[in-house]
């Protein structure tokens, strides 16, 4: 924390010692030093550790409400296997659900392989057919493209 004094001198000799005196008192002031402890006894030092234990001991309850915990015949404690497999089941969800994005990735390349192949396909026809107009190519490009699209 942070003293402040304010400190009423006069320039007047009259009144020299008074604030002299002053000037004494607010040095001694300044120097004083505060040094923070925690002001707490042995009792509630106690107390907040026991209220730190029972939410432990609370949390370790609801592991074993829940079956995440159990114990086995020996008396040691350990994790179930319901936990272990719930784990690894969903380890291999998310891997799954990677490669099924990764494959999707793939139809949307091969669809759109296919719809630049059916088009140069068209246009090929038309130029054999002699035809020779690009604006029919163009309009055959776009319905394909759309059709493919809405597959």
């Amino acid at each position: 924390s942070q003293t402040i004094m304010i400190a009423c001198v006069s320039p007047s000799d009259r009144d020299f010692m008074e604030t002299l005196n002053t000037l004494k008192y607010a040095n001694r002031a300044r120097n004083i030093k505060n040094k923070v402890v925690v002001n707490q006894d042995k009792t509630s030092q106690q107390i907040s550790a026991l209220r730190a234990e029972i939410a432990r001991l609370q949390m370790e309850l609801m592991e074993y409400k829940a079956g995440k915990r159990v114990i086995g015949e020996d008396g040691s404690e350990g994790y179930s296997d319901l936990f272990r497999e719930n784990a690894m089941l969903q380890k291999e969800n998310s891997a799954l659900r990677m490669r099924v994005k990764a494959m999707q990735e793939a139809i949307d390349a091969i669809n759109s392989r296919v719809t630049h192949l059916m088009s140069q396909e068209a246009n090929l026809m038309l130029a054999k057919a002699g035809d020779g107009n690009e604006a029919i190519g163009a309009l055959i490009q776009n319905y394909i493209r759309e059709i493919e699209e809405l597959r």
